[in-house]
């Protein structure tokens, strides 16, 4: 993944975009006039517009709405995601249950909790997807104390190559 833009610009953009919308959707023509781009040319308006969602496409802040006009598909609308309502603070996550009961936790961005189990629980599953779509790669995944302190305990997963 290829990020073309930071998290904190692209962020930024979208309080741009959003600023002063009640609702989780702008037309794209209100965001140019919102943007004081009314001005500029349609062509102008729609490559800056391009450019910007394509900089900031590796977030999934903002998804697209598209209309049908005369056969050829159109840009009408952008509306947040999820990650877009969280990063503009209109919608918070929280925690789950089972992220409060372990006793080795770690904060979160969100300033949630989540366990170490539930961290490997995760890992686990995403090795599972690689070796579902990777079948021809050798992955292997180990977690180990820093220092031997006499733990011989030692997760080792391994995905053989075929």
């Amino acid at each position: 993944m290829i990020n073309y833009m930071s998290r904190e610009a692209a962020v930024k953009n979208l309080e741009n975009f959003f600023r002063d919308v009640p609702s989780d959707t702008i037309s794209v023509d209100e965001l140019f006039i919102k943007l004081g781009r009314g001005q500029k040319t349609d062509a102008v308006n729609k490559s800056w517009l391009s450019n910007k969602l394509t900089s900031m496409k590796d977030y999934h802040f903002i998804k697209r709405n598209y209309s049908t006009i005369n056969k050829k598909k159109r840009l009408t609308s952008l509306g947040l995601t999820p990650e877009g309502k969280q990063a503009l603070g209109r919608e918070r996550v929280a925690p789950m249950a089972s992220q409060t009961t372990h006793p080795t936790t770690r904060s979160t961005p969100d300033n949630g909790q989540e366990s170490a189990e539930s961290l490997l629980e995760s890992v686990n599953r995403n090795i599972e997807i690689l070796q579902q779509m990777l079948p021809s790669f050798y992955i292997t995944f180990n977690i180990r104390p820093r220092r031997d302190v006499g733990m011989s305990e030692r997760i080792n997963r391994t995905i053989r190559k075929l």
